[in-house]
């Protein structure tokens, strides 16, 4: 996996300021319940829709007055070019929220079972405070990319440590007398 890491937000401006769009895992669960799957969530935005264009960037920039903020930026330049100005951001946004192992579908395909977003989702924030240690708000934080290559990261250190992977030849026998094996040869 090359998971894009720090170059992970997207800027828009608005009220003539940037505006980062950060595809937290906050983000991405919060998105997905809302709307059921991205692709109806970036269906509603190719239409125009402008509420589903105020939860994006709510959402993304942590900015609980978007719809005000995007009504007044429509008054100042007009409806359609502010939104020919940000629907592809936010979609592209929409699209990162999914992580960097998914398909068009709707699913992740990451561990070959087909999954659906907010399970994938629900996953990332189990790896994120189960796996990693991290706390709920730090896991939350995070983009799915950083969770994975974090996660990727603690795999390979667990491996290098204790070994494990194709490297470590399959053990016959029970357990037990595996067990029993090695504390005799121990003593």
């Amino acid at each position: 996996m090359s998971a894009r890491l720090a170059s992970e937000t997207i800027t828009i401006t608005l009220d003539g300021h940037p505006v980062e769009l950060v595809p937290t895992l906050r983000a991405a669960l919060r998105l997905a319940r809302q709307y059921g799957d991205y692709a109806a969530l970036i269906r509603k935005l190719s239409e125009g829709d402008t509420e589903t264009l105020a939860a994006v960037i709510q959402e993304g920039a942590g900015m609980a007055d978007a719809l005000p903020v995007l009504f007044a930026e429509f008054e100042r330049q007009g409806v359609l070019p502010v939104l020919a100005k940000l629907i592809a951001p936010a979609s592209l946004f929409v699209v990162m929220l999914a992580g960097p192992e998914s398909d068009d579908d709707g699913t992740s395909t990451k561990t070959g079972e087909p999954m659906t977003f907010a399970d994938f989702h629900s996953r990332l924030f189990r790896i994120g405070t189960g796996w990693l240690g991290w706390t709920p708000a730090q896991a939350w934080a995070a983009t799915p990319s950083e969770i994975l290559a974090a996660h990727e990261g603690r795999t390979d250190m667990l491996k290098a440590i204790f070994g494990g992977g194709e490297d470590k030849p399959k053990t016959k026998g029970k357990l037990s007398d595996r067990l029993r094996d090695f504390f005799a040869r121990k003593a």
